[in-house]
């Protein structure tokens, strides 16, 4: 490759990896839009019943299937648009519907896919939600003060939410599972454009399974946190005693192969227990 500049050669994955900021490119939607967002653990089996699963919808649709070795994939089908990702950890979803409804969540875009479909998905469910971008007039939204016209769409419960895109949308969430088994995100548009919404959704659901996943270790954590605390207190009192003159060499050799044995076991059956460790997101909210 020719240059104007006399650099190093390139690393031989440099233009891969550049571009793979627009590999996963973000959905153009119109407005208003409703959105239904799958993320799913798999295995490797299941990784590859998923690609059969996706052809399937597409031949039930007449649309052209995403490539073998393909890691994402976008199409329009009758009633719906729909977005797939595949990641080392596990594989999302997001469904698009775009008919009008009077309540923000009454009408939830997954009703567009086909039930048979649906529920033959593989994996098991990291997070489910459901977003809608609405105008502030169809929700009652007008002074970012006052959240109670929004409260009825969140069961009651307290909100939370933020200005974003510079002003031009707010985001709203409680931050629940509700009755139907989804977390819920109220996108209130001011001023977003078409791509911008996608960006955004994107963003959002984004930040939700990195948030949940960022916590798979928590629960383990808090078992294990005892056992740490016993082990820290053994190897205090062995090496205490290793700076004692009478101490039994013999013994606490003993006794500390014994720790570093029960260490080495805990550490093996976190890693068996865990998923490779994700790229974490954290965000904050505003009211």
């Amino acid at each position: 490759m020719t240059t104007l500049f006399q650099i190093p050669e390139n690393h031989p994955q440099r233009f891969v990896l550049h571009n793979e900021v627009h590999a996963r490119a973000s959905s153009i939607l119109s407005l208003p839009v409703r959105a239904s967002y799958l993320a799913l653990s798999l295995s490797s089996d299941e990784k590859m019943q998923e690609r059969r699963h996706l052809k399937a919808l597409c031949e039930r649709f007449g649309a052209t299937p995403p490539d073998q070795d393909a890691d994402h994939f976008s199409a329009r089908f009758d009633a719906f648009q729909m977005s797939w990702e595949q990641h080392g950890e596990f594989s999302t979803y997001s469904f698009y519907a775009y008919d009008d409804t009077t309540e923000p969540f009454a009408e939830p875009a997954l009703k567009k896919v086909p039930v048979d479909w649906l529920s033959q998905i593989s994996g098991k469910v990291i997070v489910a939600a459901h977003a809608s971008v609405v105008s502030a007039k169809d929700v009652h939204y007008q002074d970012e003060m006052d959240l109670s016209p929004l409260t009825t769409y969140f069961a009651g419960n307290p909100i939370v939410g933020s200005k974003v895109t510079g002003g031009a949308a707010a985001v709203f969430t409680d931050f629940r599972i509700h009755v139907d088994g989804f977390s819920r995100f109220l996108v209130v548009n001011q001023n977003l454009r078409t791509a911008q919404a996608g960006r955004l959704l994107h963003r959002l659901f984004d930040i939700e399974v990195y948030r949940v996943m960022a916590l798979l270790a928590f629960p383990i954590a808090r078992k294990l946190y005892p056992e740490l605390k016993k082990a820290d207190r053994q190897l205090y009192t062995i090496t205490n005693s290793m700076t004692q003159t009478d101490n039994d060499d013999a013994r606490l050799l003993d006794e500390l192969t014994a720790l570093a044995a029960e260490v080495e076991n805990h550490i093996s059956r976190i890693n068996f227990a865990l998923p490779q460790p994700a790229h974490t997101t954290s965000w904050s909210a505003n009211a």
